[in-house]
């Protein structure tokens, strides 16, 4: 038999198609080190991932789906260890 394992943290997100959706609405696991760098540099990673052409491309049918908020929480106790917003005017 396989057993369950829980991650230490997850990442939760919203994207320009829901921005006033509760976070809980984007969720995935979150494996490494959690640091602002890092979630900074995933945020920016998955949104090259949405252009036309790329791997989720096909998710961006009438507008570019972009992630506009993302934070990494400790799923043991809820605590937000690191988060970021997407800047007001990004090059996308």
């Amino acid at each position: 038999m396989g057993r369950t394992v829980t991650p230490t943290y997850r990442v939760e997100y919203r994207t320009n198609r829901q921005p006033l959706a509760p976070y809980s609405a984007n969720v995935m696991a979150w494996n490494g080190r959690a640091t602002k760098e890092r979630l900074e540099q995933w945020r920016r990673d998955y949104n090259e991932s949405f252009k036309p052409g790329n791997v989720n491309g096909h998710l961006s049918t009438d507008v570019l789906l972009h992630i506009t908020h993302a934070r990494i929480v400790r799923q043991r106790d809820g605590a937000v260890i690191a988060e970021t917003t997407m800047p007001t005017f990004e090059l996308i």
